[in-house]
């Protein structure tokens, strides 16, 4: 996995990456933005698990949300993004180790009101 930097609204961050928007996409799978939001938890469930079942497991899925208690058992790594920018990027192991606490409680801590 690449280590990204700068402001993902810069074409320059995709630069940066000294990957090309081709590879970019054949990167990952799926692209999925907000897949589970405005759907009720039943529905949630079903398409996470049509997600899990329907993919290539050498391949990666990006996966956007603000649902992250509904997805945090499914995740190996996370990118948090505040104001267009990086401000962490780990593996979900490393997140639990060094601060003691699930995705979902530091999500909630990082993007407080």
């Amino acid at each position: 996995m690449h280590e990204y930097t700068g402001n993902i609204k810069d074409p320059q961050w995709y630069h940066e990456m000294e990957m090309t928007d081709d590879e970019v996409t054949e990167s990952f799978e799926k692209m999925l933005d907000e897949p589970i939001a405005g759907v009720d938890p039943a529905a949630r469930d079903y398409i996470l698990q049509t997600i899990l079942t329907n993919y290539d497991p050498e391949a990666s899925i990006l996966l956007s949300t603000h649902l992250i208690s509904d997805i945090e058992t499914i995740l190996d790594q996370v990118i948090f993004l505040k104001d267009g920018e990086i401000c962490l990027q780990a593996s979900v192991d490393d997140i639990r180790m060094q601060h003691q606490k699930s995705i979902d409680a530091l999500f909630r801590e990082v993007f407080k009101c």
